[in-house]
């Protein structure tokens, strides 16, 4: 589950207590009082989502993200990414020993993130199916036509100063009792109902459209649809039934108002009980009357007669929504305190083109906590659940210079990630009894007209790809090079007589054009073993280096050992 989730349901779990609290300290007020509390907690949890985006409120405390370009360091003071540390030799070392180890927070974040999903998904599945059993009852149902069940409803619908009409079905099923709908409200009657004496008739119409005056089935739906994002939460589930409950008690106080003797009403409604409970009814997302569930506090209530059974005033109505609405805007300006951190971005090759597939690695070095994770098709990548801390970060992937530097994480990141192509190495042993082929050697010609050959055969190759892929925007395609002209060095003939051996390194660049230049970091233990290494990679010949189809210059870095042999 994401961040803003999880600070979502946390901001909409405080609304739903106040207003299950506040619906149980009085007592005194009545049912209708109480549901309308927690429909209005309900309807204000809602709220909390699309105000937390909204809210500039000074309670606010965001933690501001940073964005770092692929030339600066977390702090944005020095040269960080574009510095290769390590080879392509060693690129996929550390990642390899990652892999064996990930991070358990990232994979325990992900897992979170399923179940919740899962059980959202069932939980929403659940409701809609519902929806769709409510249609097809309708659709089987038949119209009710009967005269004193149309008068009844016509006389209620008028007392209850309800403009739009009341649909009557009756359904074949033999407990199906429910009130469904908003803009065009329905009540289906179980099939017994057409033998109910008319006192029955009018008690069971007044419940259902009392129900259908206070909208308490549009609010009902609101709270079994947070109730499936918050499905894991039992502060939600404890609202959906009370919000239930004190529905059916707040309908059962307008009916008692109408002048119903309370003996009379609840002996009905008992009656009802006993005769729909045992039959099998579907679970649908309607209001019912005949509910076995508090079935014993709603009779209490209804024989109890100092109970406070008066409607909801419209000056309490707005004095309740006032203060939950101030509390819920005090909720979605405040936004939890942030403990963990993300960082994420694209990696890039240097022509700019996004790789894909390319491992990043985090590791706290205080904790040994490892994170892994691969950038994606479009070379994005994304760590989540980050504690602050100091990482060392290690970018690698096949034929690129590994990254490694230290990442200081106290906030949100995002940057850029751009890698070289790595280095090519090369070593060479020559010893003291070695010969050097001479050029005009017939072996020697032939091996270079064998290398260029295979050059031509690659850039054919090359050229193909080129076309295939002139419009891609995915790089990372190497095509590394080809050695066709190896000149060995010559063992200086007065070093060999001393026996003077030693290891000389260097640093070349291999041109566009596939000759060797800018022979740099020249070290060894004589000049003249130096000189003799230089002269022959300077006579080196090789393909050109292909990035994504364009010839690039490649660092080079050579190792002579001059060896005296016993």
């Amino acid at each position: 589950m994401s961040s803003f989730l999880l600070e979502a349901v946390l901001k909409a779990s405080v609304l739903v207590l106040a207003g299950l609290l506040a619906a149980s300290l009085p007592r005194a007020r009545s049912a209708a009082f109480r549901h309308w509390i927690l429909a209005a907690a309900i309807l204000c949890a809602w709220a909390t989502l699309p105000l937390s985006l909204v809210m500039p409120a000074p309670l606010r405390t965001t933690v501001g993200s940073q964005y770092v370009t692929a030339s600066t360091d977390v702090a944005g003071t020095a040269p960080a990414v574009e510095v290769n540390i390590s080879d392509t030799v060693v690129a996929g070392a550390p990642v390899q020993d990652a892999a064996r180890d990930r991070s358990w927070p990232v994979n325990a974040a992900r897992l979170l993130a399923w179940v919740w999903a899962i059980g959202a998904l069932s939980s929403g599945g659940m409701l809609l199916i519902g929806f769709a059993r409510l249609r097809s009852v309708a659709s089987r149902a038949s119209e009710v036509r009967a005269e004193v069940w149309t008068r009844t409803r016509d006389e209620l619908q008028q007392a209850f100063e309800l403009s739009s009409g009341v649909r009557l079905l009756q359904s074949d099923h033999a407990s199906l009792l429910v009130t469904w709908g908003w803009q065009r409200p329905t009540i289906v009657l179980p099939a017994p109902a057409t033998a109910w004496s008319e006192e029955r008739v009018r008690l069971v119409l007044a419940h259902e459209l009392a129900h259908i005056a206070r909208s308490d089935w549009i609010v009902q739906v609101s709270a079994e649809a947070l109730r499936a994002i918050c499905w894991f939460n039992p502060l939600m589930w404890l609202a959906c039934r009370r919000l239930r409950d004190e529905s059916e008690r707040a309908c059962d106080d307008v009916v008692l108002m109408l002048g119903v003797p309370a003996a009379s009403y609840a002996g009905h409604l008992v009656d009802l009980v006993r005769r729909l409970h045992p039959v099998h009814r579907p679970s649908l997302p309607a209001l019912t009357m005949a509910r076995p569930s508090g079935l014993e506090g709603r009779i209490v209530a209804m024989l109890n007669s100092s109970m406070n059974r008066r409607p909801l005033s419209r000056q309490a109505r707005i004095v309740s929504s006032s203060m939950l609405l101030a509390l819920a805007l005090s909720v979605a300006a405040l936004q939890a305190q942030q403990t963990f951190y993300s960082f994420g971005g694209t990696v890039r090759d240097p022509s700019d083109r996004v790789l894909a597939d390319t491992t990043l690695l985090l590791v706290n070095p205080e904790t040994s906590a490892k994170y892994e994770i691969k950038s994606d098709a479009a070379g994005r990548f994304q760590f989540v659940g980050l504690p602050p801390a100091s990482y060392k970060l290690v970018v690698s992937r096949m034929g690129f210079a590994n990254v490694s530097e230290t990442l200081s994480l106290s906030g949100n990141i995002t940057r850029d990630i751009r890698l070289k192509v790595g280095d090519l190495q090369e070593s060479i042993t020559v010893t003291d009894r070695s010969v050097a082929p001479s050029p005009a050697d017939p072996a020697v010609q032939q091996r270079r007209a064998a290398s260029m050959r295979k050059f031509e055969e690659l850039s054919a190759r090359a050229k193909a790809q080129c076309a295939a892929g002139a419009d891609a925007v995915v790089g990372g395609s190497i095509l590394p090079p080809a050695k066709l002209v190896d000149v060995r060095p010559v063992y200086p003939d007065h070093l060999k007589a001393a026996k003077v051996g030693g290891i000389v390194t260097m640093d070349a660049v291999i041109g566009t054009d596939g000759l060797v230049k800018d022979i740099d970091n020249l070290h060894g233990p004589d000049p003249a073993l130096e000189q003799a290494a230089a002269d022959a990679v300077r006579q080196w010949q090789f393909s050109a280096t292909l990035l994504n189809c364009q010839a690039i210059d490649v660092n080079m870095h050579v190792t002579t050992n001059f060896k005296v042999e016993p």
